[in-house]
Formats: C-alpha cells, sequence, structure tokens
C-alpha cells in the first residue's frame, strides 16, 4: 500500500508540473480562434440555466461539463481551468488504479500513466483548450464504464452511463464493446438483463437529449460523414489517425507482436473498441484527438508489453519515459511552443526510431535467453 502512495504522489507531482509548465493554458486572447469549438461550449455556459438555441449540433447537445460551470458561481473560464485541473488529475489517478487492479505491477502503472500524460493529442490539448473539458469528462467516463464492465457492476455502470452520454456521444462505443466482451467471456445468458437495464436509462437520456434541446443547423451524423469520410483517403491524414496520434510508441506493438496478439487474443472487445473509435473520426475533422479515446486500449497494451519486457530491464522503462517526453511539445499549443511543424514531426520521428530501436534489441535478447534456456 505505501507503494502504491509512493507511486500516486509521482503521479500527481509529475502530472501537475505537465499541467503547469508544459501545456499551459490557453490566454484571454480568443481572437485568433473564431473557429474553435471552444465557442460554443462556453455559450452553453453563458446561457446557463437557461439553454442556448443558437448553438448548433452536436455541440449543443454536450451539456454535462458547460451546463454546470455555467451555473456556477465566479468568472466561468477560472471556473473552466480549475475543473478541467481536476477531471485532469481524477484521470489519471483513476487510470493507475485501473491498471493496477488488472494485473499490472505499479511501477509499470505509473510509467504508463506518465507515458498516457506526455500525449499531447489525448491529455495535453484537452488542458490546454480548457474549454474542451467534455473531452476529459468523456475519457474519465470510458474508463469507468470499462471498469465497471471488466467487473460486472452495473448499477455504477449504469450511472457513468447516463454521465457519460451527457457529455458526449463517446460514451455510446461502450455498448457494442460490452456486448462482445459477454459474448466472449461466457457471461451473456447470466448478465444480459442487468446489462440492458443498466444502458436503458444513459440511452434514452440520449435520445431525449437530442430531441428536446434545441440546436440551431451543424451536422448531423450522416452530414457529418459525408464531410469527413474522405481523409481515409488522404495519406497526411492516415499518418495522423494511425501513427502520430499514439507516437512515438506506436511501432513498439509492432515490434512485440506475439504478445500484442496474445492480449487482443483475450480481448476480442478491445480490438472491437480501437475499431469503433477509428469509425468514430469519420464523423469529425480533429483527426488525433478524435482519436484519443483510444487511448485505454492503447496504453493498456503498452502497459502490458512494458511488464513482460522491462521488468528485468528497468532502465529500458525509464529511459522510454525520457524519450516520450519531449514529444509532448507542440508548435500550437503549450507554454513552451516549437518553431514550427516540421520540428515537431522531426522530434517526433526521432523519438520513435529511438524508443523502436531500442525495443527490437530487447525482443532480440529476450529471444536468445529463451533460446538458451531450451
Amino acid at each position: 500500500m505505501k507503494k502504491h502512495y509512493c507511486y500516486l504522489l509521482a503521479i500527481i507531482s509529475i502530472t501537475l508540473l505537465m499541467l503547469f509548465f508544459v501545456y499551459g493554458k490557453m490566454g484571454p486572447d480568443l481572437s485568433s480562434k473564431a473557429s474553435w469549438d471552444l465557442h460554443k461550449y462556453r455559450a452553453i455556459s453563458s446561457a446557463a440555466p437557461m439553454l442556448d438555441a443558437s448553438i448548433p449540433q452536436p455541440f449543443a447537445f454536450r451539456l454535462l461539463g458547460p451546463y454546470l460551470l455555467g451555473l456556477l458561481p465566479g468568472n466561468t473560464c477560472q471556473n473552466y481551468y480549475i475543473a478541467t485541473l481536476v477531471i485532469a488529475m481524477a484521470l489519471v489517478i483513476l487510470f493507475y488504479c485501473f491498471l493496477c487492479n488488472n494485473g499490472v505491477r505499479p511501477e509499470v502503472a505509473a510509467v504508463t500513466v506518465l507515458l498516457f500524460s506526455f500525449n499531447k493529442y489525448f491529455f495535453g490539448f484537452p488542458v490546454g483548450d480548457y474549454f474542451q473539458i467534455n473531452d476529459l469528462i468523456s475519457l474519465v467516463m470510458l474508463t469507468a464504464l470499462y471498469w465497471c464492465l471488466l467487473r460486472r457492476k452495473w448499477p455504477a455502470f449504469s450511472l457513468f452511463f447516463i454521465l457519460g452520454v451527457s457529455a458526449r456521444e463517446t460514451a455510446l462505443l461502450i455498448v457494442p464493446v460490452s456486448i462482445v466482451y459477454l459474448l466472449e467471456s461466457g457471461t451473456w445468458r447470466k448478465e444480459w438483463k442487468p446489462f440492458l437495464l443498466s444502458i436503458t436509462p444513459g440511452i434514452a437520456l440520449f435520445l431525449i437529449i437530442r430531441k428536446y434541446i434545441p440546436c440551431n443547423g451543424g451536422s448531423g451524423l450522416w452530414q457529418a460523414f459525408l464531410l469527413n469520410y474522405s481523409k481515409i483517403l488522404s495519406p497526411g491524414r492516415l499518418y495522423a489517425l494511425f501513427i502520430n496520434s499514439f507516437a512515438p510508441l506506436v511501432v513498439v506493438p509492432i515490434i512485440l507482436c506475439e504478445k500484442t496478439i496474445s492480449f487482443f487474443r483475450k480481448r476480442i472487445h478491445g480490438l472491437v473498441f480501437l475499431f469503433l473509435v477509428l469509425g468514430s473520426t469519420l464523423f469529425g475533422s480533429n483527426d488525433e484527438r478524435l482519436m484519443a479515446p483510444a487511448f485505454l486500449m492503447f496504453y493498456f497494451l503498452i502497459a502490458g508489453l512494458i511488464q513482460d519486457c522491462c521488468l528485468t530491464a528497468p532502465k529500458l522503462m525509464w529511459l522510454t519515459l525520457l524519450l516520450v517526453f519531449p514529444t509532448s511539445f507542440d508548435y500550437v499549443i503549450g507554454m513552451h511552443r516549437l518553431p514550427n511543424i516540421t520540428v515537431m514531426y522531426a522530434i517526433s520521428i526521432i523519438s520513435m526510431g529511438i524508443i523502436s530501436c531500442l525495443f527490437f534489441l530487447r525482443r532480440r535478447v529476450m529471444m536468445r535467453l529463451s533460446q538458451a534456456l531450451t
């Protein structure tokens, strides 16, 4: 227990340093960001406790964070920032506890959580653009929902699902994932009734919100798909989805492909989840940020790979953490911005190359040891 507290303290301390001295927060001048989503969320907060009928869909339906913060007294921007810090810290602590309770050693879980917190697309951007608070809330809810699913805690699952769908439609991904999990675990016959009961209130709330909350224009699902599906034909956007989102660790699961296959062979629902997240990006334009829900399964996998490969070589684990850190810097957002996108990509690719080489060499060493023992 003492070890857990030490690792939690380290996670909290390093994450706070990232929040305040790397990612920072958006400045008060928002005139250069006229097209950003943040203006819709601020409008929801400004109208609370009433509803602003001028906000387009789907933003008008993402009420949980913006609406509640609009009800609080004081400066709305300051309320957003404080709430974002609290939820960001809750996310890393929750993810650490989730990993530890699902077979990951505390030191590996701590490193994995920090690797996640160094991902500027999944963690840094919604912190820096603190008006995107529903992005972070959605990641918290998905983590809690998945944990409840694995433990089959249906009352808690139902509560988190209600909160999730009122924050962002991403929570709906857990429904097909849950069905696949129950089928592959052989518990469908026993659990299908409590599962259906647990999702009914959330789905009902989702439909009610979309029927009765006023909105003005915007893109429905089909229109959004028609606007964005062409990204699958763009090499640059495919790079953003498949590589840049997970860089510089993206090659590690390929190098350790046997262990990756073993991980997903036991978790078909995890593959389904990743494909659903990828499919959801076809309804929006911000590619890396839309891949953020995939953090849950990707870093769960990374934790398993690190645990298998680095326990007898801890220096590799800590060196990986150091090599990932520089990729948290960006040229658009953050306290210390890079000169341009070319420098950002160069840092990412160099880090990815070094990490890939280190894990490739580690794999060869492990194979030789295995051959020597046999």
